[in-house]
């Protein structure tokens, strides 16, 4: 972890100095949350991208496999293999779309629902053996979330 230590010879303004201790903070924090985080989702079984997964479809509802990687950050390659992870433990079911067999739908089975709700509440509560995710403020793409919905109306 850098330090807001200038390098010999640097005479930063205060201000500098400032925004540099701030960042070092800022880091610190970052790094303690990530790290709970990490191990909090260890105790359930978890890898971070296999629970982002988990937390979209939970907040958002099924997903073409493409909405679930923009939404999570995840290449095409990576969310098949999260994908594959979370169906292979029946977390997940991908479901085809009736009208375009090119599209794939991923879901939450019961299983993954129950899960993914049993973390929530520790969550909200401050407790910390059940402290992660972003309580499903974390994905984006409302607009994409609308043109999801329309799709499942017609590939339901």
């Amino acid at each position: 972890m850098p330090h807001a230590t200038p390098a010999p010879g640097v005479s930063p303004d205060a201000e500098t100095a400032t925004a540099l201790k701030l960042w070092v903070v800022l880091a610190r924090a970052y790094q303690a949350m990530a790290e709970r985080d990490r191990r909090d989702l260890e105790n359930h079984g978890l890898y971070g991208s296999e629970f982002a997964v988990l937390e979209a479809l939970f907040y958002k509802g099924p997903l073409t496999l493409g909405e679930v990687g923009r939404k999570v950050l995840l290449t095409s390659g990576s969310i098949t293999h999260v994908v594959d992870k979370l169906e292979a433990r029946e977390l997940v079911a991908r479901r085809r779309c009736a009208e375009d067999q090119r599209v794939t739908y991923a879901e939450l089975t019961e299983a993954g629902r129950e899960l993914v709700a049993g973390i929530f509440p520790a969550h909200v509560a401050g407790d910390p053996a059940g402290h992660v995710g972003s309580g499903g403020r974390g994905t984006a793409g409302d607009d994409r979330a609308a043109e999801a919905t329309r799709s499942r109306r017609r590939c339901g």
